[in-house]
């Protein structure tokens, strides 16, 4: 039950932010170098599980965590900085890490010796740790937790640790996070902001802040009540300040006890959307041919906008007319051209009355609602223009477990090149480093996807920077990127030799299942195939991905009505079968999908799926002519249906023989001369 349970909260997990942390208040402790702090861990939306107490004590650190049973922990990785991260660092280079905690729920980090320098009294330093957890396929962030626009997400806890005073003193440190409209952070914001702290004797001091940041702590503070406030620039808006569980939407007040001496303080403020007036651009693309008659091709035209800021961006236009409209553009001046395609000749780029054959500038004035100039490109196609091809190679690699070169293994595989129009061609590549290469394609889309070989898994298909570990690999010629080279690389499963004593225990092997499908003439429609009725061959049953979409396999029933599908890393699958008969399994949708099929395990499913072929329509008398004599010969027309694929019926002897009176004249005409040979024989003795 739990480990359905964790599978369902990693599915809706994959469409959430992962991870969270609500801590709770560090406290110092009186020695130098000591700090105390509980973290609870949170995956998914606002699901605790687990919780991690940080422990520094005498300038060692230890880290215990507790996580929940429903989410034990594979792996952790530890960073601990002295610079605040400006982003997510890669957890396989953390120089602490365990990525065999055997779904540990309660581990220890540590101690780990921080090497913390001598503080004086009243002195601070801060520590920066970044604590990466991975429960199954869920991964998870401790401390304060930042979704920046551009990158992935990360967190880290800040540990300030000072060196008490015979008198207390206190330490406030002050951190700026500025958002957007949609709540977001944002990284590249380069805005001061002053930030003002009240003392208790009613001075103040000023921090200023540059965007998201942190200024430097104020430590050797007194004890007593301090009041943080923010005057927002112009167009910013103050939304509110928080130290642990207080929070003010101005003037925070916080108190610096013997029990409470360091404050984190967060001020937050969002950008305002400036009221803008922008403008819009409609560009239509038309097409004639040599006698300069309007046609309509499918082929397409990058057009070439610069905009005011300088920066050059590219719009494709098709030859069909269709338009592009640009909608929020910012007023100032734009200049317009095309990479004319291999074909075609520009003829002119028009607006209103100014038609050129190379640049066009237009001046956009902004408004609000946007007011739309109007751009036409027009372009002449050559007489009988050549249509541009592309070419594919494509590389087979076979790799062993360690992803070392297995150049011995000359195993032939297939597999299926598709284009846009479901044109299948069935390619073969045997042995290490094989390779062939298509010439004269058609600029279109494709897909690529291999068979399954015994003894072999598809570790992946790579194009460019787009790889898949199963199913088919999406692809596309274009003319600006005709050539595309893709490589296959499929693991060699190990022989399976018995382990010796001094061998190191045996890499586990992902696991695999099967489906097996059954095909059979249901005449009955109940869905049972009874003796009567025949298995039925050359079905075709297509293999669909958990989306439903992408195709994985395709498959037709042998003789025996039989077909498998092998070789299934554990997921999702649907299936779908490709026919004119009418499916009698009560599981199978009308458009021939089954319900989605889940392998878990590596014994096989199977499915039985009859078909029946109504006949009804067929069955019917044709109307009778009118009577009386015709005025010429009717025509007749003669059906011929082919018959359902069955396999070969096995032979059975009858049940009962046929009635009396059934048997033909010849066996009569025998019967009678055998008897005349018997009577002479009888009577040639006696």
């Amino acid at each position: 039950m739990s480990g359905i349970k964790n599978k369902l909260k990693s599915l809706v997990s994959l469409m959430m932010i992962f991870a969270m942390i609500i801590t709770s208040f560090p406290s110092m402790a009186d020695e130098i170098h000591d700090f105390q702090g509980s973290f609870q861990v949170i995956a998914g939306q606002n699901e605790h599980i687990g919780s991690a107490n940080v422990t520094i004590d005498s300038g060692m650190l230890t880290i215990h965590i507790t996580m929940d049973p429903d989410w034990p922990a594979d792996e952790y990785s530890l960073y601990i900085l002295e610079e605040e991260p400006t982003d997510r660092l890669n957890p396989g280079h953390a120089p602490i890490k365990n990525g065999d905690l055997d779904k540990a729920t309660d581990f220890t980090i540590g101690p780990v010796d921080l090497a913390l320098p001598e503080l004086t009294p009243g002195q601070c330093l801060t520590r920066y740790l970044i604590l990466h957890l991975v429960s199954g396929t869920e991964t998870a962030y401790t401390g304060d937790i930042l979704d920046p626009d551009k990158g992935p997400w990360y967190g880290f806890i800040t540990v300030t640790i000072c060196e008490p005073e015979t008198n207390p003193t206190g330490c406030i440190t002050l951190h700026k996070k500025v958002i957007s409209q949609e709540n977001q952070i944002l990284e590249d914001d380069e805005t001061p902001f002053n930030i003002t702290i009240t003392y208790p004797d009613s001075t103040t001091t000023t921090a200023t802040i540059t965007g998201n940041g942190t200024a430097p702590p104020f430590t050797n503070l007194p004890l007593g009540t301090y009041t943080i406030s923010e005057a927002a620039p112009d167009g910013y808006t103050l939304e509110g300040i928080t130290s642990g569980t207080q929070t003010a939407t101005n003037d925070l007040q916080i108190t610096i006890s013997e029990d409470d001496l360091d404050h984190h303080v967060t001020v937050t403020n969002q950008k305002k959307d400036p009221p803008t007036c922008t403008a819009a651009l409609k560009l239509t693309k038309k097409v004639v041919d040599a006698d300069h008659k309007p046609i309509s091709t499918n082929d397409t035209f990058n057009i070439e906008i610069k905009y005011p800021d300088g920066t050059s961006h590219t719009h494709t236009l098709k030859g069909d007319g269709t338009p592009v409209t640009l909608n929020g553009l910012d007023p100032g001046t734009y200049t317009i051209t095309e990479d004319t395609p291999e074909g075609y000749t520009l003829k002119s780029i028009q607006t209103g009355d100014t038609i050129t054959d190379g640049a066009l500038t237009i001046t956009l004035s902004g408004s609000n609602p946007e007011t739309t100039a109007e751009v036409t490109v027009t372009n002449q196609q050559d007489a009988n223009p050549t249509p541009p091809t592309g070419t594919l190679t494509l590389i087979k690699q076979i790799v062993d477990t360690q992803g070392q070169p297995v150049t011995d293994d000359h195993t032939e595989f297939t597999f299926t090149l598709r284009d846009h129009d479901n044109y299948e061609n069935i390619l073969k590549l045997a042995g290490h480093n094989a390779s062939i290469t298509l010439k004269d394609l058609p600029l279109t889309a494709y897909t690529l996807s291999e068979a399954s070989a015994d003894g072999h898994i598809l570790k992946s298909i790579t194009w460019g920077d787009t790889t898949v570990t199963a199913g088919a690999l999406s692809f596309q010629l274009t003319k600006e990127h005709s050539s595309a080279t893709i490589t296959v690389i499929n693991e060699r499963e190990p022989d399976p030799d018995p382990p010796g004593d001094l061998d190191p225990p045996p890499k586990p092997q992902d696991k695999r299942g099967e489906i097996r499908v059954h095909k059979f003439l249901d005449t009955n429609q109940n869905n049972l195939q009874d003796p009567s009725e025949f298995d039925m061959q050359n079905i075709t049953f297509e293999l669909y991905a958990a989306d439903k979409t992408t195709l994985l396999h395709t498959k037709k029933s042998s003789a025996a009505g039989d077909l498998t599908f092998t070789n299934l890393r554990y997921g999702t699958y649907y299936l779908r079968e490709v026919s004119d008969y009418t499916i009698t399994s009560p599981s199978f949708s009308a458009d021939g999908f089954s319900p989605p099929i889940t392998i878990n395990s590596t014994q096989a499913l199977t499915f039985n799926v009859g078909n029946y072929r109504d006949t009804t329509a067929e069955d019917v008398p044709p109307e009778l002519p009118p009577k009386g004599p015709p005025d010429e010969p009717p025509e007749t027309e003669i059906v011929e249906e082919e018959p359902p694929p069955l396999g070969a019926p096995p032979w059975e002897p009858p049940n009962e023989l046929p009635p009396t009176g059934e048997a033909q004249a010849s066996m009569l005409n025998l019967l009678g001369t055998l008897l005349l040979l018997a009577g002479a024989f009888l009577k040639y003795q006696y």
